[in-house]
């Protein structure tokens, strides 16, 4: 218990060990006010030291830790390249000849002349700095000087790279690499370019100059939903009588259909799931929501995340429903937005339903794969059992993966639209799957279709 006006501190440990008691020993080494303090004490005492060895100053170190924002997230600063990114049509492999594994995220920096090399100093200290801290990044520093056949240009920035303690690292992975850009074709550079995390062009300015992010606003319009004003009766719903019913399901009495009943808060102790696929195509549905799709390889390649969380259970792909007169949104499943009103899951050969009523709306969704193509299909049925005429909307929200997970193809996503406003989407950079385009398509014509991906 906090009184009034006391103030109390918490320290959490996160640690890893080899066993066990290893563990248990870690966390008795640190069990105490004293020895927390002590830990801070020489981290920071250690902070000092490295900073010193490599030479920085703390406005230094600050631009180096905002520079891995863009390098580990996906930065706003890939729209100056978009054209560039969806030209792109080479993937992973064509980084190979060049001696670039691709396994570790990119930083680009282009030199042209003999002014431009404070800048390839900067850069190999911000990779110095990286290194330190147990970060695996590939440093390109791309010679656009067409020079001659001595390479003078070349020798120089070798001589700043090791200089700054970058020679011990150069040609290997996680290190830094020098290449000329007239030896490379202009699809390798294209390719070089719309992977890298993060580019910088010695002709821009500074480091810290090029992270300003121009001519890109987050203040986009805003637009609140009403909150539900009208309140519409329930309609009373029974369960229909089950074989082996559990209290929160059970099968069909013809065993055509597991049913779970959901409602309040309550919920299955686990995803209760149903795998829906034929031989090439497929999809995960739990009692929680539509799961994740996948083509060809449930593992290799999702077409959308599976979180494989079993306490959770977020969807990776959903359905929302919004009232823009009255409110919202909602969803027909469970996840990701819990209303009281009950919820009916059935899980059939080869489909599943999702069964709903709120707000004055009878909902219906049904999600199956046909027995052959790659596709699947998500069929919506709404009723309005309300007293007044309404206008809904429907959006279908997927967060695109086309690989293993999105960590690994987030930054070499494309999305983009086709003369039928089909949301087209795909990963270039893939040498496992290559040439692979999703689609993501309705029966409505009038519609609105956006991704956040260039």
């Amino acid at each position: 218990r906090i009184k009034s006006g006391e103030t109390v501190k918490i320290s959490y440990l996160i640690g890893i060990a080899d066993s066990k008691s290893d563990a248990l020993n870690l966390a008795e080494k640190y069990n105490g006010k004293a020895a927390v303090s002590r830990a801070f004490e020489l981290a920071w005492t250690q902070s000092q030291v490295e900073a010193r060895y490599l030479n920085l100053i703390s406005r230094d170190i600050e631009l180096y830790q905002m520079m891995l924002s863009h390098i580990f997230y996906i930065s706003p600063l890939r729209r100056e390249r978009e054209d560039m990114i969806r030209k792109n049509a080479k993937g992973q492999s064509g980084l190979w000849q060049y001696g670039i594994s691709g396994d570790f995220p990119i930083v680009l920096v282009t030199v042209e002349s003999g002014d431009d090399l404070s800048i390839v100093e900067d850069a190999v200290k911000a990779h110095e700095f990286w290194r330190s801290k147990g970060l695996k990044i590939d440093m390109i520093i791309l010679n656009e000087d067409a020079g001659n056949y001595l390479q003078e240009f070349n020798d120089r920035i070798r001589k700043v790279i090791l200089s700054n303690r970058g020679g011990n690292v150069q040609d290997k992975p996680g290190g830094i690499f020098l290449r000329q850009a007239s030896i490379m074709d202009e699809e390798s550079l294209n390719l070089i370019f719309s992977v890298s995390r993060i580019v910088f062009s010695a002709s821009n300015g500074s480091l810290r100059q090029q992270l300003k992010i121009k001519n890109f606003s987050q203040n986009r319009a805003k637009r609140d939903l009403p909150v539900f004003h009208n309140i519409y009766q329930g309609v009373p719903e029974t369960l229909e009588e089950l074989t082996f019913f559990n209290g929160l399901g059970g099968f069909k009495k013809d065993g055509s259909e597991y049913v779970i009943w959901l409602e309040g808060k309550v919920d299955t102790p686990a995803p209760w799931s149903n795998i829906i696929c034929n031989e090439e195509f497929g999809c995960l549905v739990t009692s929680s929501g539509s799961g994740y799709t996948w083509a060809e390889n449930s593992r290799e390649f999702k077409i959308s995340p599976w979180s494989n969380d079993a306490v959770m259970d977020p969807p990776g792909e959903i359905l929302y429903l919004v009232d823009e007169a009255e409110g919202g949104p909602w969803s027909i499943t469970p996840l990701p937005v819990r209303e009281d009103e009950p919820y009916t899951i059935r899980h059939g050969f080869g489909y599943s339903i999702f069964e709903h009523v709120s707000h004055g709306i009878k909902q219906e969704m049904t999600v199956f794969v046909p027995n052959s193509g790659r596709i699947k299909i998500v069929k919506v049925r709404l009723k309005n059992i309300s007293y007044s005429k309404r206008k809904l909307k429907a959006c279908y929200y997927m967060r695109p993966v086309l690989g293993v997970n999105t960590q690994m193809t987030a930054p070499f996503i494309v999305s983009g639209i086709d003369d039928n406003q089909s949301l087209i989407i795909r990963n270039t950079y893939s040498d496992d799957f290559p040439g692979r385009v999703v689609v993501v398509d309705c029966s409505e014509k009038k519609r609105s279709v956006t991704g956040d991906n260039v």
